[in-house]
């Protein structure tokens, strides 16, 4: 699976992956705006090693201090892992996280029913320790 990766004034297409996000962890401490796309193109691939999950994006909230903008998609994510956005990223204002499904079936289930390690209590998260989230 591919990722469109917006970082700073850059565009860039790559496939990024826990393993690049905990790169840009170590490498970016002052990044301030992040975004990461699947590419279009490759929307229905099950690729997982560029998948985003719970662990790249602990990773980037414990690197990246400063992030004020977080626009991700990722193919597995827990509560632990938004505690840690919450905890760390103190100046971030906008956050869009977009969930993807590994079924081939999209399920209208809210979070707290779906498979996995997120239910709504992790969103609570992010809006109790991010004073400035709009």
């Amino acid at each position: 699976m591919s990722y469109k990766m917006y970082f700073l004034d850059g565009q860039t297409r790559n496939v990024i992956g826990d393993r690049g996000l905990q790169v840009l962890a170590q490498s970016c401490k002052k990044l301030k705006r992040l975004r990461i796309e699947r590419d279009a193109d490759e929307q229905g691939m099950g690729d997982e090693e560029g998948a985003v999950s719970h662990r790249g994006l602990t990773a980037l909230a414990q690197g990246c201090l400063e992030l004020e903008y977080i626009a991700i998609y990722v193919s597995d994510i827990t509560n632990a892992s938004l505690e840690s956005v919450g905890i760390h990223s103190k100046n971030l204002c906008d956050f869009h996280l977009v969930l993807l499904d590994r079924e081939e079936r999209i399920t209208d289930f809210p979070l707290y029913l779906r498979p996995g390690g997120l239910t709504d209590v992790g969103l609570g998260y992010i809006g109790r320790y991010s004073p400035n989230m709009r």
